[in-house]
């Protein structure tokens, strides 16, 4: 939990809600949620239990781990959060793909939470690389949320032709729940173009520093979904460090009250808060970069034996 006054000492900023929530709070506190997290499951540089007592030094009460295409962290994870009274929501980052005008296929991130918190029922993460809207049919029939984060951030989000595509189909269980409109890593990135100053420049003209893409581009996505809710259907706001040190799990979170955030999120009744990001060190940065190209490739190895297999297919028939 976190008070008004510790708000204002950590130097959180307001993205989504403002201080009447809290101030209109009991006892002008409310909880905290982190909604997107990795571990050394994925490429995440700090073991799960690293994590939690980061997350539980800061106050947090409820989190989802989002390691990509895996569930393996979870059961780790369920069984170290008992001794620190948080609440685990089960979670992963899953890779679909969207095809581009070129017919290029490019990765796209979907993440998944359970409605409800607990292990009992384990998330069971497709092996077969999927589309968008087979991905968030199989996550609604699991009793899971699917959030689209960090639109057209890069080379591995929905793009805004995606999500409206999605949104604009006429059953809730083929559409997104959530739109990720924070993220701490994309401040983060922005943060380094910022320091590195013409250096900064350079790199996001060399694509090395997204230079589109940003949390303000998710707001807009956003706004255009409800300004359009005639021909479009809206979603909810989301928010989340996407952190991948231990220490930066708290940058980006979501503020809610009752028992359950995923709830709260749906209903809008939250507030979101985001902090100064800060560096990483060559060395973080070095054990970060190893890790997360081992995820791409594995992504790649996936999709380039599933297309094989299906080109495979077409000839025998």
């Amino acid at each position: 939990m976190i008070t008004l006054e510790e708000i204002d000492r950590r130097g959180y900023e307001f993205v989504f809600g403002d201080r009447s929530f809290v101030e209109n709070a009991p006892n002008q506190t409310i909880k905290l949620f982190a909604a997107h997290v990795h571990t050394s499951y994925s490429d995440g540089i700090h073991a799960p239990e690293q994590v939690i007592y980061a997350a539980a030094s800061l106050g947090i009460d409820a989190i989802t781990l989002t390691d990509h295409d895996t569930n393996e962290g979870n059961l780790e994870f369920a069984e170290l959060i008992k001794s620190y009274g948080l609440d685990n929501y089960q979670g992963v980052e899953y890779t679909s793909f969207v095809e581009l005008p070129s017919g290029l296929l490019q990765p796209a991130h979907l993440i998944a939470q359970k409605n409800e918190k607990g292990i009992e029922t384990p998330l069971i993460v497709p092996k077969k690389v999927l589309p968008p809207e087979e991905v968030i049919v199989e996550m609604h029939n699991q009793n899971a949320s699917v959030t689209g984060p960090h639109p057209n951030h890069h080379h591995d989000s929905l793009t805004t032709p995606v999500i409206i595509k999605i949104q604009s189909n006429s059953e809730q269980r083929n559409r997104l729940d959530f739109l990720e409109v924070d993220n701490g890593a994309i401040r983060q990135l922005e943060h380094v173009a910022d320091v590195l100053g013409p250096l900064g420049w350079i790199m996001r003209k060399m694509d090395k520093i997204p230079a589109v893409g940003g949390n303000e581009e998710a707001r807009i996505i956003y706004e255009h979904l409800k300004d359009r809710r005639n021909t479009l259907h809206p979603v909810n706001a989301i928010a989340g460090s996407d952190s991948h040190r231990a220490g930066d799990v708290g940058k980006t979170v979501v503020g809610y009250l009752g028992d359950n955030p995923i709830k709260a999120a749906k209903s809008g009744d939250i507030i979101i808060l985001a902090q100064k990001p800060t560096m990483y060190s060559f060395r973080e940065y070095l054990q970060f970069h190893r890790r997360a190209k081992r995820v791409d490739n594995n992504w790649h190895n996936r999709m380039t034996r599933q297309t094989a297999q299906g080109r495979a297919m077409l000839s025998a028939a």
